[in-house]
């Protein structure tokens, strides 16, 4: 876990958009915290070739990764998020529910 770990922070500093689709696999690592660090680097170097998984991402069985998701959906301003974002905004933990409605007002509804 902690090479996997390094190897995200590792490819974040890159700032490389190819390196940056080496981090879209550890969004189904057995680890909900390399998990949540690959969605936070993604988020960081504004990859959005990885809204496909990250949309995926956002039923994580770990509200801290679905809260995390909902963060990157709107940081990158995924129009095609707007739904899942919806549905976010309804997740039965209170800290999803915050990050999801923080975005819902400023991106154009579907």
């Amino acid at each position: 876990m902690t090479v996997r770990l390094h190897a995200i922070f590792g490819i974040e500093r890159l700032g490389n958009a190819r390196a940056a689709a080496n981090l879209i696999p550890l969004l189904k690592d057995p680890s909900g915290g390399i998990r949540v660090n690959a969605v936070d680097a993604l988020r960081r170097m504004g990859c959005r070739a990885a809204l496909p998984e990250l949309l995926a991402a956002a039923i994580d069985e770990k509200w801290y990764v679905r809260q995390h998701v909902a963060t990157a959906l709107g940081e990158l301003n995924a129009r095609g998020a707007v739904l899942v974002l919806r549905r976010l905004a309804l997740d039965p933990h209170p800290a999803v529910r915050g990050s999801a409605q923080l975005f819902l007002e400023p991106l154009p509804h579907e």
